[in-house]
Parts: C-alpha cells; structure tokens; sequence
C-alpha cells in the first residue's frame, strides 16, 4: 500500500501532466455586497429555491424572506472568513 507522494517524489510524479485550465486561474476576488447586487443574486437563488431540491427553504419563500436570509449568511460567512485562527 502507498502514502501520499511527498517532496522530490511528488514533483517529478507532477512535472508532466498537463493542468486542467481552473487549476491555473488567479484565485477570485470576492466584492462587497451591495444592494444593487441583490436582483442578480434573486435571479441565481429562485430557481433554486423553487426546486426545492437542495435548500431548506420553502419553495414559496417570498423576495423579501429569502433576501433577509440571504443578507443574514453573508454577515454570518464575513464573520467567520474575519475570526483569527488560533
């Protein structure tokens, strides 16, 4: 049975393959929300909701709910991103 590859091993395993294109992408910048932001984010996450197939949320969930709820994660998700490690 064999470990993971470590080091030199590692390297010369990897120095021949040819990296998928998302591999080599610049890691993504992620910008402040904005209210403005909000009809693109409502255009993603209905669909979404209404199928009721990977969210808990009701499918009859209004605009305003799923905004509120939508806005509640993104200062839940800062707050973690800004905890130090300790």
């Amino acid at each position: 049975m064999h470990g993971p590859l470590r080091g030199a091993e590692r390297d010369n395993r990897l120095s021949g393959l040819r990296l998928p294109p998302y591999a080599t992408m610049p890691e993504p910048q992620i910008s402040p929300y904005e209210p403005a932001d909000w009809p693109a984010a409502w255009a993603l996450l209905e669909p979404v909701f209404l199928a009721s197939e990977t969210f808990p949320h009701d499918p009859a969930i209004s605009e305003s709910e799923a905004q509120l709820g939508y806005l509640d994660a993104l200062v839940m998700f800062q707050g973690l991103v800004e905890m130090p490690i300790p």
